[in-house]
């Protein structure tokens, strides 16, 4: 009898959240698009499993079913005449698990709302898998820079914090509530503090 590898912590994860594999595709089908990329922040950083988890908790024909659908969907955004045999399509989503399975499957519904809205180009009569997977390599690009502008701002934000927090123990608490409008500004606390210290030998 053959052995069955353990899942990931990941995967487990996945199927408690999301229960089988088809309230999975019922929260992740294309109409979800639209309202899961009115915060790109999540779509980028939150919980949503990568292609691969989806692959290891529910199955690789789950994952690649998914990809299917929304391919279909873009197709049929499109308007093309000529649609992508299934054997297209088949080689399509082997494609997209081989290089973007390490994707969520947010990220990959921003990808297909930012080709509806024309940022990769267009289909010229049929739909292209190659100009799907170019575009693709594309979106690749500006996803590490979205997360990297994501990254940034949360490093800058703790930051900011563990200052206020540094402040607030450097000085009373009286201190802190008639000069937090200038924390609010952008001063830096060690700045404000020295101020304050200079401030009061002047006024002795």
């Amino acid at each position: 009898m053959p052995s069955i590898s353990p899942k990931s912590s990941q995967a487990i994860e996945c199927i408690n959240k999301y229960i089988d594999k088809v309230n999975f595709l019922k929260l992740f089908n294309p109409d979800m698009q639209y309202k899961y990329c009115k915060n790109l922040d999540r779509c980028y950083s939150g919980s949503a499993p990568t292609l691969s988890v989806v692959s290891e908790a529910f199955g690789e024909d789950v994952a690649t079913s998914w990809i299917a659908i929304m391919v279909r969907d873009l197709s049929e955004f499109a308007g093309c005449k000529d649609k992508l045999s299934l054997s297209q399509i088949n080689h399509l989503e082997r494609l997209v698990m081989l290089n973007f399975g390490y994707m969520k499957v947010t990220e990959l519904m921003h990808f297909f709302v930012m080709f509806k809205s024309g940022k990769f180009g267009k289909f010229y009569g049929a739909v292209d898998g190659l100009v799907i997977m170019e575009a693709l390599q594309d979106f690749a690009k500006m996803r590490r820079d979205k997360i990297n502008e994501i990254e940034t701002r949360r490093h800058k934000e703790e930051k900011e914090r563990a200052d206020r927090e540094h402040a607030k123990r450097a000085m009373t608490y009286q201190e802190y509530q008639e000069l937090k409008w200038l924390f609010n500004m952008g001063y830096e606390p060690w700045r404000i503090k020295k101020e304050l210290e200079e401030q009061r030998k002047a006024n002795k």
